[in-house]
């Protein structure tokens, strides 16, 4: 199974025929969750957004080490990280264990 979802993988699909490889897209990275061990208290928002960012650091790290300069936005509550990615990079990423799925970060559109 893919982590990369199906919608983005078609617009990957689509630049990358049309020779646009340098292309980035918005994405979010959602990120295994790595249960810290006695956390049955409740704690305050400032310490889960510690714990959640320290939890997070390694693969922001590797987001740099890809060459990522947009801003890397890290989203505590959904433990995910919203950037912007290459096709190339996208498939990079997709092997790093930390990362559950990538999705593609767009607004859409509700008609009635």
């Amino acid at each position: 199974m893919s982590k990369i979802e199906p919608r983005l993988e078609e617009q990957i699909r689509r630049i990358e025929q049309a020779g646009q490889v340098d292309r980035e897209f918005p994405v979010i990275l959602e990120l295994t969750s790595k249960p810290s061990a006695g956390q049955a208290e409740v704690v305050d928002f400032s310490e889960l957004q510690r714990q959640v960012r320290a939890q997070q650091q390694g693969v922001v790290s590797r987001l740099g080490d890809l060459g990522v300069k947009r801003e890397i936005r890290q989203m505590t509550l959904s433990n995910s990280v919203e950037t912007r990615l290459t096709a190339a990079q996208i498939r990079q990423v997709a092997g790093d264990e930390e990362v559950k799925r990538i999705i593609l970060n767009r607004a859409e559109q509700v008609t009635a």
